[in-house]
């Protein structure tokens, strides 16, 4: 009840969407009897679109105008969608997930109306639109500017003086026919610099008078001044061109400049759109004149120069370079550029503890996860070179220091390893990866695993292919700025390659480089989706599923890294090596930075996913445990110490000895023989007992499913088939013809349910106990039909291998092939039997009592790993199937689909309580519910681990934000600039204030992540602040995600579709957990939503900024 009054409060403070009146199309809303009409209609149709849901809303009948939109009024959502909205509610209603209409509607409606409407106020202002043709002033006024809002005409004079403050507007010129471009300059307006006011210098010093801006709206050509006066005076040009907001293309006598507006603009382009220089810069060219000229073209050198000095300076700014009492900008140290990842455990700043005293079953929520791997796709031609094209910020973010890593790759030979597994194209190609005509085949990096934050000094350059030396330089590189840290866990496409011999190999770097890596703090693992192509011993041994710690990181997050940064490889490719180093830097400097102000939401969602998760573990294994009693707690200590170390043993492996194919098929063959031997025509002899009557019943229902079966299999049958067939038929009515004659003892009643007429007296329907009989019978046959079920699947597995391993030409596929179907029906054939059973027991329940035996699905006839369900994950076909494996079964359990990823794989009831029987295939059953059993603890433990660490994330990234604030605030003070550098009182205000900003900016990204995180986990409400304004309390009803189920990308990324499960907005809401997040999504207030929003979309801004 508490949760659907909340539930209703919050649709209160909601706008009703898809609401209209009369009034809004230009209807009368009076008519003449007010009763009948009292307002309008808020309605929404069901998902499947078959149901409307509507409700009545209260109209407010008003004559006046609606108010006009103000600044403050785009904070809300409605105003930016041209809609009226009515948001008087009457009733509260369930919330639903936002329904917007379809673009098409409204371009429609504006074809069908404004087309030749828009046209004709376009074409009206190419002329003077009615506007009179003599100024205020009372001069002939022919000018216009078109930056300017209105289009008023202006006399030269009026023009003058209304645009000495912005010389780089774009004004025309009447000349009696039409508007002609026309500039500023030529009317006599110079720019004087050096004076705020832009008013003449008394010392003006005649600058050139073709002076080049490169601005937003175009390339222009200005009159400046250089100031010589007291005021500004002792400035050099350069100084007065960047203080009034040009950046000089040169500081020496400089003839050009781009506007740090223009310059900003570029940047944001070129890291969302990766827009390159020549193509931006070019559009502005043809913005200015699109006859065909090119002046841009004369200067496309000099634009290169000045964004790459651009993108360095805003390096230094935002890496606190330009508040460094001591320093210069040479001085500046390796790495100390990159942006941070927030949640990862760094030493000194965000530790909940002090590492030596972490218990060994917690070191995994100080553990950092790093995952390595190269990108082929950022390759570089052998052009220019290091000596003609340094870098300018060299090592200073993410590349490694390049001229001790080039002395380094001189020394490496040919890559001489072998592989012990099988398809790792980067050890084939590690000598020959497509090297010839290139100075660099790609580039290796090392990032965070789990948030895809680029590490500091975690990207090289590789030479040839994916070598074990370049490699560890950079995996060495980035654990410098760690090495406080002691648990580490790396992942990497070929890491049961990688890290055999990787201390010695860590020795052997450099001395700046080496290091001894405590091999009892180090996991190594491969990630979820790469690992599908290795050997079975390294799925066994390098599964992230089966490590302890490793919470539930797929580690293919460097993957979407090199989704997002291979295009640069387009733009990067005929570049020289520094200035590819710096682009490359700068580009995952944006890319960092989103992941940063995105790590609200992607923690809020992860923890909401792996509380639900978790209860659906939980649930399956609490079943999967009550049917196997006897084993299981030998097999979660099996599972323990393999996990801890203390046994080799690995639960996960299911042993090799077993049932040969040879046996199989002696079994398989014993059974037939035994078919053979059985009676086909029944001979009753002296008195006919009841269990004869029955077995004769259940014997005629097993024949009709396999003559059916054999049926449907035989699309053309021969004539010698057919005959058979009808000989089957024959065979089968004479028995039904016996058992309607014992029908006249045991059931007259079913009798006369099939007669054509009927009696007037009945007879008695059935005798005592028939029913009591037929219900132990059928229940013994659900059981053999589920043995015959799990047999047959384990015959499947042993066929589907088989094939796999011994056929390899067309002919023996066939063969092999038809094996597997024909072990496939007599599955489906056995599961047939099952249901049949099972709806005549349940037709039995008045009699016999309730029964437990479940529907069999198709879903459910699955092995719990069998190679067929693998190779369908292989390919990752989750997508578009989300919504089916959302879907439960008749029984109210989730069904999920094949495919599923391994960590919400759901073992399929059948298995359940498997593995008792004595058959020749009794062992291997018995092994692989083992087996299985082991995996579901194991997939419990891990979103177990994921939820603890997501909130220890949550708590360092708090930290975090909190220590770089004070890190900020220090720099707020005048007692911080008296170092070896001078600062004057102008350069130290501004530095102050530049700290200050960056200071507020940490404290509201931290009042963010605390609004969106309070109602989750007690972990961030024990931090000491107050709630903050707008944070949902943690009794309060999780509503905010129905707006989407995917985590946040961050300003750069374009995520791809994980391994979850989808959720509809109108699932239930699971039980209560710890630390008071109830049900299943984060309250979060609409206010506030749309400020993250407008964080993840406006994150260029403070990109530029921080």
């Amino acid at each position: 009840m508490q949760k659907r009054l909340s539930r209703g409060l919050h649709t209160e403070r909601k706008l009703a969407k898809n609401s209209f009146s009369l009034a809004a199309f230009g209807h009368p809303t009076q008519s003449s009897n007010p009763s009948d009409f009292g307002g309008a209609r808020a309605g929404h149709l069901t998902e499947d679109g078959r149901r409307a849901h509507t409700q009545p809303i209260a109209i407010a009948h008003t004559t006046s105008p609606s108010p006009a939109i103000t600044s403050g009024d785009f904070d809300d959502e409605g105003a930016w969608e041209d809609i009226t909205i009515v948001q008087q509610v009457q009733e509260p209603r369930t919330r639903k997930r936002k329904r917007y209409a379809a673009s098409d509607d409204a371009l429609k409606h504006w074809v069908g109306k404004y087309h030749d409407e828009y046209l004709r106020v376009l074409v009206t202002r190419e002329g003077l639109m009615g506007e009179e043709t003599t100024c205020s002033c009372g001069l002939p006024a022919d000018l216009r500017c078109t930056e300017c809002l209105g289009g008023q005409l202006l006399c030269t004079d009026c023009m003058v003086d209304s645009h000495h403050a912005r010389p780089l507007c774009r004004i025309e010129k009447w000349n009696t026919f039409f508007f002609e471009r026309f500039s500023l300059r030529r009317l006599g307006v110079r720019v004087q610099l050096g004076h705020a006011d832009n008013k003449p210098c008394p010392r003006a010093r005649r600058g050139y008078d073709k002076f080049v801006v490169i601005h937003t709206n175009g390339l222009h050509h200005v009159a400046v001044d250089f100031c010589a006066c007291a005021h500004r005076g002792s400035q050099p040009h350069w100084e007065q061109l960047l203080a009034f907001g040009w950046y000089p293309a040169t500081p020496d006598m400089p003839q050009s400049a781009a506007t740090i507006s223009c310059l900003k603009l570029f940047h944001a382009l070129s890291l969302q759109g990766k827009t390159t220089a020549y193509h931006f810069f070019n559009a502005l060219s043809k913005v200015t004149d699109n006859l065909g000229a090119s002046p841009f073209k004369r200067r496309y050198q000099l634009v290169l120069r000045l964004v790459r000095e651009w993108r360095n300076l805003c390096a230094l700014k935002r890496g606190g370079m330009g508040n460094d009492p001591d320093r210069l900008t040479a001085e500046t140290k390796e790495g100390e550029l990159g942006v941070e990842c927030l949640a990862c455990p760094k030493a000194g700043v965000n530790l909940t503890r002090e590492l030596v005293s972490v218990l060994p079953e917690d070191r995994y929520l100080f553990t950092i996860f790093l995952a390595i791997d190269a990108c082929f796709r950022l390759k570089r031609k052998k052009v220019s070179s290091w000596a003609a094209d340094p870098s300018i910020q060299d090592g200073w973010a993410y590349f490694v220091k390049s001229t001790e890593y080039m002395e380094y790759v001189k020394t490496l030979g040919d890559q001489k390893e072998m592989s012990t597994c099988t398809g790792l194209a980067a050890l084939d190609h590690a000598n020959t990866k497509y090297s010839q005509g290139y100075a660099a085949t790609g580039c290796g990096m090392i990032t965070c695993g789990r948030h895809e934050v680029v590490c500091k000094n975690g990207v090289g350059d590789l030479q040839a292919g994916e070598k074990y030396g370049n490699m560890d330089y950079i995996a060495a590189s980035a654990l410098r700025h760690l090495i406080r840290l002691l648990f580490f866990l790396f992942s990497y496409d070929i890491m049961c390659q990688w890290s055999k011999k990787l201390q010695e190999r860590l020795l052997a770097l450099p001395a700046a480089l080496r290091f001894h890596l405590a091999g009892y703090f180090v996991k190594y693992v491969i990630p979820k989706l790469h690992i599908l192509g290795h050997l079975k011993y390294c799925q066994d041994f390098f599964s992230l599923l089966y490590t302890l710690g490793s919470a539930q990181a797929d580690m293919e997050g460097i993957e979407r890294i090199w989704s997002y940064s291979g295009p640069m490889g387009a733009n990067t490719r005929q570049m020289g090596p520094g200035s590819r180093q710096d682009i490359l830097d700068d580009f995952w400097h944006g890319w960092n930075w989103g992941k940063v102000v995105g790590m609200g939401d992607t923690l809020r969602l992860r923890l909401v996913k792996a509380r639900k998760e978790l209860v659906r573990q939980e649930q399956a294994l609490e079943e999967f445990t009550a049917g196997q009693q006897s084993g299981a707690p030998a097999w979660e200590k099996t599972v323990d110490d393999f996990e801890t170390g203390k046994s080799a043993v690995n639960p996960y492996e299911i042993p090799h000895p077993g049932p040969t194919l040879r046996d199989v098929q002696l079994e398989l063959a014993c059974e037939e023989q035994e078919r053979e031997r059985g009676p086909t025509d029944y001979c009753a002899t002296g008195e006919d007992t009841m269990v004869e009557y029955l077995m004769l019943a259940l014997e005629i229902e097993g024949q009709q499913r396999q003559l059916t079966a054999d049926l449907v299999a035989n699309k053309s049958p021969t004539s010698s088939e057919l005959t058979a067939f009808v000989t089957r038929r024959l065979r089968v009515a004479r028995q039904i013809k016996k058992l309607r004659v014992m029908q006249r003892k045991y059931s007259p009643g079913a009798l006369q349910s099939v007669a054509t007429q009927e009696t007037a007296d009945a007879p008695e329907a059935e005798l005592p106990g028939l029913a009591a009989a037929e219900a132990c019978l059928r229940d013994s046959q659900c059981a053999e039909s589920l043995e015959a079920v799990r047999n047959g699947l384990i015959v499947k597995r042993r066929l589907y291998t088989y094939k796999n391993i011994n056929t390899r030409r067309q002919h023996q596929s066939t063969r092999a092939r038809s094996l597997v179907d024909n072990q496939q029906r007599k599955i489906e054939l056995a599961a047939g039997a099952y249901q049949q059973a099972r709806a005549a027991r349940l037709a039995l329940v008045h009699v016999a009592g309730p029964a437990d035996w479940k529907e069999l699905l198709k879903a459910d006839l699955r092995l719990p790993e069998d190679e067929e369900e693998a190779k369908r994950r292989q390919q990752r076909a989750m997508k578009g199937k989300r919504r089916d494996a959302a879907e439960v079964n008749a029984d109210g359990e989730v069904c999920g689909v094949a495919g599923m990823g391994e960590k919400s794989r759901l073992v399929s009831w059948i298995w359940v309580n498997a593995g008792h029987t004595n058959t020749v295939l009794g062992p291997e059953i018995h092994d692989a519910v083992r087996v299985e059993w082991s995996k579901a603890y194991a997939r419990v433990k891990r979103w177990r681990e994921e939820e603890n660490l997501l909130q220890e994330e949550m708590v360092r990234c708090l930290l975090t934000l909190t220590w770089q604030a004070k890190q900020w605030d220090d720099r707020t003070v005048p007692g911080h600039y008296t170092g070896k550098r001078v600062y004057s009182d102008t350069h130290t205000q501004g530095a102050m204030a530049y700290a200050a900003r960056q200071a507020v900016i940490r404290r509201q990204l931290a009042e963010r992540f605390r609004r969106v995180w309070w109602s989750l986990t007690r972990r961030v409400r024990d931090l000491g602040h107050e709630k903050p304004s707008g944070a949902a309390d943690e009794e309060a009803e999780e509503w905010a995600a129905d707006e989407g189920d995917e985590e946040p990308t961050g300003a750069f990324e374009e995520r791809e579709d994980e391994e979850g499960l989808d959720r509809d907005e109108d699932d239930a809401d699971g039980p209560e957990r710890e630390d008071g997040a109830v049900g299943e999504e984060a309250s979060i207030a609409p206010a506030e939503m749309d400020q993250l929003l407008a964080v993840q979309s406006d994150s260029f801004l403070g990109y530029e900024e921080l």
